[in-house]
Parts: C-alpha cells; structure tokens; sequence
C-alpha cells in the first residue's frame, strides 16, 4: 500500500553506517531481514484479526514479504496471490461460480470505491460500454447489466493496523539491531 511507512531514526546512525560498510554484505543483509521480519509481525496478526470474514479468504491472504535492497531492507505487508476460495458448480443457476481471490480486491477495500457508472459488456469494438451509452441506443442500462455502482467507504484494515503496532515494531526493531550487531561481531571475531 503506497503511502503508508515510518522511517527510524537511529542515534549513531554514522558510526553505525561505518560499521555495516566493513562488514559482508551478505551477513548485513540477512540480520537485517531477520529483524525486519520479527517487526512486521504484529502488523500482519493485527490485519488479520481485523479482516472481513465472508469467506475467510482475506484473513488468510494477508501476510508479509521481506524484500532487500541496496541500501534498505522492507517489509511489504499485502494479499498473497496464491490465497483464494475455489468457484463452484451453482446448480440452481447452472452456472460456475468465480474463485474469490482478495489479492484482487484489497486495494477496493483499503481505499473504498467511489459511485460509478456500471459497464454493460462489449461493444462493437470489443470495448467496453457504460450505461449511460446504452440508454441513449434505446436499452433499459439496468436490464442490459449497467447502472449505477453505489460504491462503499474505505475500511483501512493494513492502514489502521500499521498505525496500531507502529510502536511495538520500533521497539522490536532497536531490540533487534542490538541483537544483530552482537552477532555480526560474534562472526566476525570467530573468523
């Protein structure tokens, strides 16, 4: 979710940048996932307790990735792609029902939706067309599919749960770099 983030501020951010300069990258890198994943925690536990439960899915979609860069190391907190609840065969209609998939709609859902015009389907150009085009052909927009979308309001589920544990991640990031330069110096000092 783009916006949302916190920078720490680190007291004897040189000497501290100087000491991690000497060191393999490798080892940096990895210490500092470690940390940033153990931070990130609370924030998933607390999105997940705070998800939808229409079907489960987006509670068990939402999870972290750690992903390292040049110079920073992040934790991006998101819907997993591979998470979904399965179509199934509607006997009553005879139709396929879609699989449900919140990687898809947690956004809609963190930032709501606007009213809007509906699409009907596929015009002649394989585009497709809104409502208010069919009505002026002659269509009644509400049978042919189209209308009006009421939308719905924003529910920032990861938004209010970073917010939330903000602070017990900071605690466990200082904690955690104390921890990790402890044990950089450790391998270091046994080579």
């Amino acid at each position: 979710m783009a916006g949302i983030g916190a920078n720490l501020k680190i007291e004897g951010g040189a000497e501290l940048k100087n000491l991690f300069a000497q060191l393999p990258r490798r080892t940096v890198g990895s210490e500092l996932r470690k940390v940033m994943n153990r931070a990130a925690t609370p924030t998933v536990k607390e999105a997940r307790s705070e998800a939808p439960r229409r079907t489960g899915a987006l509670k068990r979609a939402i999870s972290k990735k750690i992903k390292t860069y040049k110079d920073a190391v992040v934790a991006i907190i998101g819907a997993k792609k591979s998470v979904s609840t399965g179509g199934y065969y509607n006997a009553s209609t005879g139709k396929r029902t879609r699989k449900n998939i919140p990687y898809y709609y947690l956004h809609l859902i963190e930032g709501g939706v606007r009213p809007h015009e509906q699409l009907t389907g596929r015009g002649s150009n394989g585009k497709f067309k809104a409502a208010s085009f069919a009505k002026r052909l002659g269509f009644n927009a509400i049978g042919v599919g189209g209308g009006m979308n009421p939308g719905f309001p924003a529910r920032p589920i990861i938004a209010r749960s970073f917010d939330r544990t903000k602070g017990a991640a900071e605690a466990i990031i200082k904690e955690g770099f104390r921890i990790a330069i402890e044990t950089v110096a450790i391998r270091l000092g046994k080579r």
